[in-house]
């Protein structure tokens, strides 16, 4: 018989599935089908069903558990959270109901921060002190899958979610994307053929609008689907410290979650903006949805022009361009500064750095954000500058990411500890190919992803 524990694993997939089709709708700016309705409540009746049986399973608890339970709470001392940064204010307690497990319940199972924890776990590969607050960590949550049968801990949650914080900061790349929480390793997601807009036939995914007159009758039309799998691929780091690094440097817990953070973060989105979709993510700089602008004609070589600038605008897709944002690498900034757009016999800047005429906390090009990042390719090179809409791309995350553990076994014999940080990932752009406009040029094609092509 499955625990209640497992029975709401499943009704969570459930509502996950349900809610990847409701997404999946919205993104492409349409109403849920007839087909896709069933779908969604077949996967909500199945939820209730597993909620009723979890229930009924811990209806069963006789009363004498139950206030044998609650007596044991009472007379168990409350925990406080040590504030920090992602923490309650100092002195708020963990918000516990009679009869709740609140070690289970605190996200840093009451180690002060990530040093003291790192600690924790020397003191124990030592056999110097074996803390009780380890021994609930493994009972609780199992041996962790990094050394097989030998001794691990999982790392608390609070010091997790600060992992993340770090990841997502270092560029603002992957909060904007559109997130799909994935409980299962693959997951496909259903979108229309909308690539050329001047013919009927793939406008908005083949719907054709007719205007009718009284009494007749709606010419039907028919969409074209496509879908858009989804597949988690890990991205791993393994870092060992000595047990003198634990016990002596005060300060190794922060540099691990800052250095295993920003290396994942920098890997992720250098394959958010670049990667082959081979293994990894597909980056939107490399995918067919990517408009590459050519460079002016007589352009010298390793150099970035206003009418570049201007050009890349003009292909932008229009419902892009208010929220996307510019990257470009720092190597181009020389030229970013003096550039101007001629007005009379002065001149008004196209490039704002931040503060200043722009007043805000970051520099912009025609009033949108501009980021300089080394993930942006060297001067000269295709995509040393570029704009992008991550709003329009698909960023597939397990719902356990990152997956952070630590052994005290897998090198016991040069006395040094392992850090593993896990994250299960994968990502494309909405959008297979670019997009003709209505009208127009023939050749015209318009993204919300587009760069600047080599000037050799």
């Amino acid at each position: 018989m499955l625990t209640p524990e497992e029975l709401r694993k499943q009704k969570a997939e459930a509502i996950g599935k349900a809610q990847a089709i409701k997404d999946a709708a919205k993104a492409q700016e349409r109403d849920v089908t007839a087909e896709e309705m069933e779908s969604v409540k077949g996967f909500l009746d199945e939820a209730e069903k597993l909620e009723a049986q979890a229930k009924e399973i811990e209806d069963k608890v006789t009363l004498d558990a139950r206030l044998q339970a609650a007596q044991t709470d009472l007379k168990t001392p409350r925990p406080r959270i040590i504030p920090d940064a992602a923490t309650p204010p100092p002195g708020e307690a963990l918000d516990v109901q009679v009869g709740e497990d609140r070690f289970a319940l605190d996200p840093k199972k009451n180690f002060r921060d990530y040093g003291e924890f790192c600690h924790a776990v020397a003191d124990w590969s030592k056999g110097v002190r074996q803390d009780e607050r380890l021994s609930k960590i493994r009972a609780a949550q199992g041996q962790n899958t990094l050394v097989g049968a030998e001794g691990g801990f999982l790392i608390p949650t609070e010091f997790i979610n600060a992992l993340f914080k770090r990841m997502i900061d270092v560029l603002p790349i992957m909060q904007q994307c559109m997130i799909i929480g994935m409980n299962t390793n693959s997951v496909d997601l259903t979108a229309v053929q909308d690539k050329d807009r001047s013919s009927t036939t793939y406008r908005h995914g083949g719907v054709v609008v007719y205007w009718v007159q009284e009494a007749g009758q709606i010419t039907r039309s028919a969409l074209k689907f496509r879908m858009i799998n989804l597949k988690l691929n890990d991205v791993a780091a393994l870092s060992y410290a000595t047990e003198q690094q634990l016990r002596y440097t005060t300060n190794l817990g922060q540099m691990l979650l800052k250095t295993h953070g920003e290396a994942m973060s920098e890997e992720i989105n250098e394959q958010i903006f670049w990667g082959t979709g081979s293994g990894k993510p597909l980056g939107c700089f490399n995918s067919p949805a990517c408009v590459e602008q050519a460079k002016e004609s007589g352009q010298a070589a390793d150099t970035v022009v206003r009418e570049n600038v201007s050009k890349i605008w003009s292909v932008i897709y229009s419902k892009s361009k208010g929220k996307g944002a510019w990257y470009y690498n720092g190597e181009i900034y020389p030229d970013l500064e003096v550039m101007e757009m001629p007005v009379g016999t002065g001149g008004v800047p196209i490039f704002i750095p931040a503060g200043g005429f722009s007043a805000t906390p970051f520099n912009t090009i025609k009033g949108r954000p501009a980021y300089e990042t080394d993930h942006m390719a060297a001067l000269g090179d295709a995509g040393d500058i570029g704009f992008a809409d991550m709003s329009d791309y698909l960023l597939g995350m397990a719902s356990n990411s990152p997956d952070t553990a630590m052994s005290v076994h897998l090198r016991f014999d040069y006395a040094e500890t392992a850090f593993r940080s896990m994250f299960a990932i994968d990502g494309k752009p909405w959008w297979d190919t670019t997009l003709r406009p209505r009208k127009g040029a023939t050749a015209r094609r318009v993204s919300p992803w587009v760069k600047l092509a080599e000037r050799a």
